[in-house]
């Protein structure tokens, strides 16, 4: 089975972006603009307490960052783009009305990409170890059990409902980038 990489955005958002990739005062003035518009769940986190988000979400880049390059990840920027392995029908309700980018996994070479089981950020703060997977040892795993994302995530994570992937290179987004 082919796996890949599935990106969800408002409608509305701008493709391939992170909002930590901006300042803080930018990233607030992003936020409150996405928030204000109240049709994508997944801009809840967007709120009053936003600032608190953006503070923890880069904690976390930090951290994934860092424990990547020890795996031996070659990441060309600081703040990842967030992709799903295969679709995910959680993200796709939570984003409303919604774009998708769909990126064939074996375009991505394996020191450009790392992977955690489920939402890396949730698992960040709290207190299960967060793993993060080289793209080698998150195929051998799921070749135990014939590429099924769905049949891996039920035998090794009871709550985990995505494999979350971390795009390090903008380089497989340039088709999608828009200035």
């Amino acid at each position: 089975m082919k796996l890949y990489l599935v990106n969800y955005r408002h409608k509305d958002s701008i493709p391939c972006k992170s909002i930590t990739e901006l300042p803080l005062e930018a990233a607030k003035k992003l936020a409150e603009k996405l928030h204000a518009d109240g049709s994508c769940r997944a801009h809840r986190r967007f709120g009053a307490s936003f600032e608190h988000y953006y503070e923890d979400r880069c904690k976390a880049e930090e951290w994934m960052y860092d424990a990547f390059c020890k795996q031996g990840g070659t990441p060309e920027k600081k703040h990842p783009l967030y992709f799903t392995v295969q679709p995910s029908e959680v993200l796709s309700e939570n984003y409303g009305e919604h774009c998708v980018i769909q990126i064939d996994l074996d375009e991505i070479a394996d020191g450009d990409i790392s992977f955690t089981l489920g939402d890396s950020m949730a698992l960040y703060y709290t207190e299960k170890l967060c793993q993060m997977y080289t793209k080698n040892d998150l195929l051998k795993k799921l070749e135990l059990y014939d590429n099924d994302v769905d049949m891996m995530l039920k035998k090794n994570d009871e709550q985990a409902v995505f494999i979350e992937a971390q795009i390090w290179n903008d380089k497989y987004l340039k088709d999608f980038i828009k200035e």
